[in-house]
């Protein structure tokens, strides 16, 4: 997600990924000292965890019902082509490689993408 975000500033996506590499494990830290030290059970432990396990699900929830017809269309086609159930859709490309349109642009942007040097 990092990534995705900061794309055009790649200094900036560096500085995210290394505040990010520091501050989710001082948290995980800061949980279990907290647990520790005010005598709490691992039940607490537990719960914070399932509430931390419960927004990335949440999220690919929600990404799963506004992709699902694509997914309905991805599954007819593996249907039809792997298992013989129904007719395969000619026009259907599945992969990105297999669509010239998609590669002609993908060949661009790697064009069009500015050259980084590792001189220090």
């Amino acid at each position: 997600m990092l990534e995705y975000h900061f794309k055009k500033w790649p200094t900036a996506q560096k500085v995210a990924r290394r505040i990010f590499s520091v501050v989710f494990p001082l948290t995980m830290v800061g949980i279990c000292a907290f647990i520790y030290y005010t005598g709490s059970d691992s039940g607490l432990f537990w719960t914070i965890v399932s509430i931390a396990t419960a927004f990335p699900v949440f999220f690919n929830v929600i990404a799963l019902f506004l992709l699902r017809s694509k997914f309905w269309t991805l599954l007819r086609d593996y249907k039809a082509r792997y298992m013989g159930i129904g007719e395969v859709d000619k026009s259907f490309i599945p992969f990105a490689e297999d669509d010239p349109e998609i590669m002609k642009k993908i060949t661009q942007n790697l064009q069009l993408k500015p050259v980084q040097s590792n001189k220090a």
